[in-house]
């Protein structure tokens, strides 16, 4: 690679919820309790500026009887609240 071009760094981070129960080994190990899910695509891609640009798109369900509207207004507020540093 030539000395003149700057090599950037992306990457993508896949979170996804896993249901063991199907497995009664695995059953045991889980937790009990009421079960959320949660899944997200996470993108953090280098810029050329130094910066780092993050992207994020997320969906997720508490699970109980936690009604969907708070929990829509504090995910938006709590993913948003994440400071910009450079």
């Amino acid at each position: 690679m030539p000395s003149n071009i700057i090599q950037l760094s992306n990457s993508i981070f896949v979170s996804i919820p896993v249901d063991l129960s199907s497995d009664p080994e695995l059953a045991k190990l889980e937790e009990k309790g009421v079960k959320g899910r949660y899944v997200s695509v996470d993108s953090i891609k280098e810029l050329p500026s130094g910066n780092t640009e993050w992207r994020m798109a997320t969906s997720s369900s508490p699970g109980g009887r936690i009604p969907t509207f708070i929990v829509e207004n504090t995910m938006a507020s709590s993913i948003s609240a994440v400071s910009m540093s450079s």
